[in-house]
């Protein structure tokens, strides 16, 4: 047994962390300052960044590699823009990487190092849409799931949608409420706004953006009884794809959303 995919450390941590979820029971640890702010207080504890680099190159030529990542981090928080700090922690993650055995720390490793030196690698999300056999053979309510996670929270409306897709014999009630979008398979509701008459394949279609809410409806392949700005309001407030990838070793979006 070797640890080529895991490690003992991440799995144990893994085994006690399902009971207790992130919080390890030390109190110090259950409301912390966010990873920036706290950053910031470490290193002008630690004496300001040139200090802290001083001592962690000298850890660096003893092989001290987890300890000179584990401060650096803190550098690179405070200041982000600090080319020779994010050098120094790319320099150790690089070599913590070279000597993992695991697969998944190494690749954690090396990426670290080189978001570090090159900034985030942009993916973006066009490259995901094809093929797209997962979504045309997925249960309708599982189209409806990946649309709720593109409701952005700052949208207020609230609606109530009746769909039935005639390929599939299906109805659908889709509620916008409280920035939550949720579905009810099987049922029709009486105050709806509107009503939808389609096909899946046009629901995944809209849904991978291979075709928009008003083309639809003028090719006849969605037809809308009721209120129709509700419908275009539903597709209209969808974030557009972007980026997946996002800041993890400096305080983006991404690392500051961990707390």
């Amino acid at each position: 047994m070797r640890g080529y995919y895991g490690t003992v450390s991440h799995n144990v941590k893994a085994v006690y962390q399902r009971y207790l979820s992130w919080y390890d029971g030390n109190p110090c640890n259950l409301h912390p300052l966010p990873p920036a702010p706290a950053a910031r207080k470490f290193v002008e504890y630690m004496g300001g960044a040139a200090a802290v680099m001083a001592r962690a190159k000298v850890d660096f030529a003893k092989g001290e590699f987890r300890w000179v990542a584990q401060v650096m981090k803190e550098v690179v928080f405070a200041e982000p823009d600090n080319k020779e700090a994010r050098a120094l922690c790319a320099d150790a993650l690089e070599q913590m990487g070279y000597q993992a055995e695991s697969a998944t720390w190494r690749n954690a490793f090396l990426y670290g190092a080189q978001e570090l030196r090159h900034g985030v690698f942009p993916i973006r999300r066009g490259r995901w849409r094809a093929p797209t056999p997962w979504l045309e053979s997925a249960p309708t309510c599982s189209s409806t799931r990946w649309q709720s996670g593109s409701i952005p929270p700052r949208r207020r409306s609230g609606f109530v949608l009746n769909w039935q897709f005639t390929d599939r014999d299906e109805e659908m009630v889709l509620t916008l409420k409280h920035c939550t979008l949720s579905h009810r398979m099987g049922e029709r509701a009486e105050k709806a706004a509107a009503s939808v008459t389609t096909t899946r394949a046009t629901l995944d279609a809209l849904v991978l953006r291979k075709t928009t809410a008003p083309e639809a409806l003028m090719s006849g392949a969605l037809k809308v009884d009721g209120d129709p700005s509700k419908f275009a309001l539903l597709f209209g407030m969808l974030d557009q794809p972007g980026t997946l990838m996002f800041d993890i070793l400096t305080p983006g979006e991404g690392a500051n959303a961990l707390t």
